[in-house]
């Protein structure tokens, strides 16, 4: 049930994430405003600390902050990565990284047995998201400042699943899912008092006077994030967070098949530039991923 449930918000998060490429890009949104606006969204839970049971460790305070911090900074490194390549590739790169150091920092931190049919399919999963990742269309220069970043929001993902997996574990799903939406919340109200944000929002004042475009986008957006992530959190709580990561290449397979969709049938929307090179790998990638996740369901 736990997979289906995680496939389920992977897909959502596919949307989700052509749908930040068109915010960064098209509305000119940059990556810290954006990581601004993806967590302050959160701050109201922080109302309700007060009326649930507080972390009664060391070790349980430590994960539910890291896990709030880091959460934010991969939001950042991600939204940067998008920024400087495409999310088709940038976006599956992350996906790779993310369950490899998972797996090296749940082999350190959680007691997390894998059978040779799961690392198997983990590997086929991750080997799909990295076929994904390797293109010819983006500049020298572009590619290197995106796949820097990607790595960094990979690593970032990767410690943020494993604070929220220790802290399931010790307060339950609910109550460390507050917890937690809780600090990022804090991660964005401490945004909130670096000057460029505030001269962000009063320019976004001015502009949402002039359209609301802008503003539905990032609003559908952000209820649609909030959906798959509470999916793949729940997901997370009832199976290996391994697992659930290297899923994210679930998530990817989507994307392309969403990419190539639009940019076909609506390519003043968003479009990506495509040769049969880069098509022929993109299926393969697409079949490899597919395997993995059979091998998952078996």
């Amino acid at each position: 049930m736990w997979l289906v449930i995680a496939c389920l918000g992977y897909t959502l998060l596919a949307i989700v994430a052509l749908l930040d490429k068109l915010v960064v890009s098209r509305e000119q949104v940059k990556p810290l405003q954006f990581t601004f606006f993806s967590t302050i969204i959160l701050s109201p839970f922080i109302v309700t600390l007060p009326f649930i049971p507080a972390p009664f460790s060391w070790q349980a305070w430590v994960a539910v902050i890291i896990g709030g911090s880091a959460y934010g900074a991969a939001l950042f490194t991600m939204y940067k990565a998008f920024a400087a390549g495409e999310v088709s590739h940038n976006g599956p790169l992350i996906g790779a990284i993310t369950p490899l150091c998972t797996f090296i920092l749940a082999s350190i931190f959680l007691p997390e047995p894998l059978t040779s049919g799961q690392l198997g399919a983990v590997g086929l999963l991750m080997l799909g998201s990295l076929i994904i990742t390797f293109t010819k269309n983006q500049t020298m220069k572009d590619w290197h400042t995106s796949v820097i970043y990607s790595f960094l929001a990979g690593f970032f993902f990767a410690v943020y699943f494993i604070a929220a997996k220790y802290t399931y574990g010790v307060l339950g799903f609910s109550t460390g899912l507050l917890w937690i939406m809780a600090c990022m919340g804090c991660f964005g109200i401490i945004l909130f008092f670096t000057p460029s944000i505030r001269q962000t929002i009063r320019q976004r004042q001015t502009q949402v006077k002039k359209s609301k475009q802008p503003l539905v986008l990032m609003t559908f957006d952000k209820i649609a994030a909030g959906g798959a992530v509470f999916m793949i959190q729940f997901a997370l709580s009832k199976g290996s967070p391994t697992i659930i990561n290297a899923l994210s290449g679930f998530q990817y397979a989507v994307l392309i098949i969403l990419v190539a969709v639009i940019t076909k049938i609506k390519p003043t929307i968003y479009a990506e530039k495509y040769d049969d090179g880069e098509l022929l790998q993109e299926g393969i990638a697409t079949a490899v991923i597919c395997v993995g996740l059979a091998l998952l369901v078996l």
